[in-house]
């Protein structure tokens, strides 16, 4: 299985939550059931977003977490700006965010998937229920961090070749559509990147974003069922609602701007790529 059992290998897993029984409960389990996972707990707002900016001001990727446990309602800076203020930095693009919160309208589950967040549990919640997210974001990282040599992805990569007289040159690691002036998905970096080479913008996208947009491409045009993408992007072993994924679509089409007409949606079914 890509990115190894999680059971087994080392992660290192951030909570930041106040309120200190729920923290306890979820290091508890976390422990028990994954002895090699690394928990740390930051339990206000402004400590999570000083522990954020000092490893970007230091550029200290080796202590990234492999992903964020994030209560909304903390004193100092609240969730919503947390996780703005990491999707801000590039050093941060690969770090999973699951929001863990008592806020449970849909307009506060819309606004932290908008703010950048890849998962949203509402309190009260199962234990159980909450490992499985976990680990299904965990196993998502895996996969992005290895997707540049995943044999399986080569069937679909579009070659960027420089003509000369003598020779080709490969790019394995460039999915590029839309001309000169359209998209491109470079793998190992988990970057995407729109418009010329000379003046391009770069997207910061979310890690489920970057797998949606990432299957839509490698589809060839088909249509995908939001189940297709649901149990691609989160995994078989992980439950949640369909329509999760029109909110990761509706923020990656906001994202895109102008490029956002390549995904079509076909109603009733799910979604695919018009290809220029």
């Amino acid at each position: 299985m890509l990115g190894g059992n999680l059971q087994d290998s080392s992660k290192r897993i951030l909570i930041v939550e106040d309120d200190k029984d729920i923290a306890e409960m979820i290091i508890i389990h976390l422990n028990k059931n994954h002895p090699n996972w690394n928990v740390d707990l930051i339990n206000s707002g402004e400590e999570a977003r000083l522990f954020f900016k000092i490893l970007n001001d230091k550029k200290d990727i080796n202590n990234i977490p492999d992903i964020c446990i994030l209560d909304i309602l903390l004193p100092g800076n609240n969730g919503f700006e947390i996780c703005k203020f990491v999707r801000s930095h590039l050093i941060y693009n690969n770090l999973p965010i699951l929001m863990l919160t008592a806020l449970a309208t849909p307009e506060y589950i819309i606004q932290g998937l908008e703010a950048g967040a890849d998962d949203y549990v509402t309190k009260p919640f199962d234990i159980n229920v909450l490992s499985a997210r976990i680990k299904g974001l965990l196993k998502k990282k895996d996969i992005i961090d290895n997707i540049s040599s995943s044999s399986s992805l080569l069937s679909f990569l579009t070659l960027k070749t420089t003509s000369t007289p003598t020779s080709k040159k490969i790019d394995l690691d460039l999915i590029s559509f839309g001309g000169e002036d359209g998209l491109r998905i470079y793998l190992s970096q988990y970057k995407v990147c729109k418009g010329p080479l000379n003046n391009f913008e770069e997207i910061t996208l979310t890690i489920t974003e970057f797998k949606i947009l990432l299957q839509l491409v490698r589809s060839g045009g088909k249509v995908l069922t939001r189940k297709t993408l649901l149990s691609t992007i989160v995994g078989e072993d992980v439950h949640v609602t369909e329509r999760t994924i029109d909110t990761h679509v509706v923020s990656l089409r906001k994202k895109l701007t102008d490029y956002a007409k390549y995904i079509e949606t076909v109603r009733g079914i799910g979604y695919r790529m018009v290809w220029p």
